[in-house]
């Protein structure tokens, strides 16, 4: 039978979900996600992010807080750097403001030979001319070409930096002539900081122009004092250089013999402080010949010493003669005494000759100032003992051999005696004695030292380098023949000719004195304890 109502679909048709449902599920899961938020970060400080937060929060603070302590610290730094700036600059300025008007001067050079900067202005002042950074320091200094060789060569050694910087700062110049004024060249070293290798030279100039005048006026009254206390030795000497002049002059042919006697000439001008004449001998010493113009020259330079001083010792080149014997009162008398109406021809020559005779001292002349000078100058601390020296002796005999001491002291002090701080156990003061007396035929004249002792080694190379000695015959030489090289022409154990000594000339100019009267010369020497030079000579 059939129905009458609609059949019915397969599948069922979707409810229809409102907007107000699908609102208030979203609210409802909003809730239970804040439930769940709630739960985490709500409440409990244990929890594991809440930790973390508020560790991130006090790392924030405490990063903050260094923030702003690193700010103000650096503002405080800032302004204190700019205060020590200020400070340095300040000192600085005043600094150089001293310096660059000081009565000294510095210039720094290096191994190029090159001004740096850092100088003083001073530096201007004292040499008369600019001086700039990169300048030849030869050319700020105003050498010759002589000088500035000399300077090449001397700052090489100190830049090579191969021996004891004392030794090689000595190669440098000393001085530098600026016109009229004279300046002290005082050199220190700048070394490297990493390597300690020289890397400048600072030089310090100085005017010591005042100085030096001030110490020729104090050498001149002292000569005057000398001149004038040993009046009688000074016009010996004055006539025995003139006369000694003249035979150079004549006997030009025997180069040897002129500068024996030169040689002599400048150790006795030294002894009265005749710095001038001294000067003139060592100059003419330099050349490889000497001739009539160089004799000329030492003429001169007598003369014009000697008129320097004319109006206080009335003492002029030309007209000293020596010759005149003075004989005093009390001399006079002694030779009347002496004779009488019996007296033999012997008897009245030996009175006579006695009356001729003058003290050993007035032949000598001032060896204690000279011998002491002389230690000083080469750095040694030294004293001269005199004995006898008012021993009457015959001048036309001694007056030669007398002339020559200034040699043998020499000798002691230069070679024998050692510098100070070198005398090991011996007393610190050297000890030279000059011993004049009679013998049994004629006079004695002793010099001795307690210095080191003859350098026979350095003797013994010295003649077989030059060519005196073969090897073999130095290998036979005996102890005495060591000690006679010391008279050799030309042979001194000494390395450098200076105005002291070096030459080996005035050791055979001893020699040579002694055998022009048949005297005779005995030499004793002992290593560390002294030599002694004994001279006899008949009357």
């Amino acid at each position: 039978m059939a129905s009458s109502s609609k059949p019915r679909s397969a599948v069922a048709a979707p409810e229809t979900v409102s907007l107000e449902e699908k609102l208030s599920a979203a609210h409802a899961t909003i809730e239970v996600l804040k439930r769940k938020v709630v739960s985490l970060y709500g409440g409990t400080a244990s929890g594991a992010v809440t930790d973390q937060f508020a560790r991130r929060r006090q790392r924030q603070a405490r990063a903050r807080r260094r923030r702003e302590l690193l700010e103000i610290r650096a503002a405080e730094l800032a302004r204190h750097n700019e205060r020590l700036e200020q400070e340095v600059a300040d000192r600085t300025r005043a600094l150089r403001h001293i310096l660059d008007n000081v009565a000294f001067g510095f210039l720094v050079v290096g191994p190029d030979l090159q001004v740096r900067e850092g100088f003083t202005r001073s530096c201007e002042a004292l040499l008369g001319r600019p001086v700039f950074a990169g300048q030849p320091v030869a050319e700020a200094l105003g050498l010759d070409d002589v000088g500035a060789a000399e300077l090449r060569f001397g700052t090489g050694v100190v830049f090579a930096d191969r021996m004891p910087e004392l030794v090689t700062l000595s190669q440098l110049p000393q001085h530098v002539e600026v016109g009229e004024r004279t300046l002290r060249l005082d050199a220190s070293v700048v070394r490297d900081d990493d390597d300690g290798s020289p890397s400048a030279l600072l030089l310090t100039l100085t005017d010591i122009s005042g100085q030096l005048e001030a110490e020729r006026r104090g050498r001149h009254h002292a000569r005057l004092v000398e001149i004038l206390r040993q009046r009688g030795a000074f016009e010996a000497f004055v006539d025995d250089a003139r006369t000694l002049l003249d035979r150079c002059a004549e006997g030009l042919v025997d180069q040897a013999a002129v500068r024996r006697a030169i040689h002599t000439l400048k150790g006795n001008a030294a002894c009265f402080w005749l710095d001038e004449v001294v000067a003139a001998c060592h100059a003419v010493e330099t050349h490889d010949t000497i001739d009539e113009e160089a004799i000329e020259r030492l003429h001169q330079a007598m003369g014009e010493t000697l008129a320097g001083f004319a109006d206080v010792t009335g003492i002029r080149y030309a007209q000293v003669d020596a010759g005149d014997v003075r004989v005093s009162r009390a001399r006079w008398s002694a030779f009347l005494d002496r004779i009488s109406d019996g007296t033999s021809p012997r008897e009245l020559r030996a009175a006579a000759m006695a009356l001729l005779e003058c003290p050993a001292r007035d032949l000598l002349g001032p060896v204690e100032s000279f011998t002491r000078r002389l230690g000083s100058r080469l750095g040694k601390s030294v004293v001269l003992h005199t004995r006898g020296i008012g021993t009457p002796v015959d001048p036309d005999v001694m007056r030669p051999v007398l002339r020559t001491v200034s040699h043998l002291l020499r000798n002691a002090v230069h070679h024998g005696i050692e510098p100070e701080g070198g005398r090991e156990a011996k007393p610190a003061i050297g000890r030279v004695v000059l011993e004049v007396g009679r013998s049994a035929d004629g006079y004695r004249v002793e010099v001795s030292d307690d210095g080191a002792g003859l350098d026979t080694g350095g003797l013994v190379q010295g003649a077989v380098a030059r060519g005196l000695l073969t090897a073999s015959e130095a290998g036979a030489l005996s102890q005495e023949e060591r000690w006679a090289l010391v008279f050799r022409e030309g042979l001194s154990s000494t390395v450098g000719a200076t105005e002291a000594g070096g030459r080996g000339v005035g050791m055979a100019a001893v020699l040579e004195a002694v055998e022009a009267v048949d005297g005779s010369i005995q030499v004793s020497s002992e290593p560390g304890l002294g030599t002694t030079f004994i001279l006899d000579i008949p009357a």
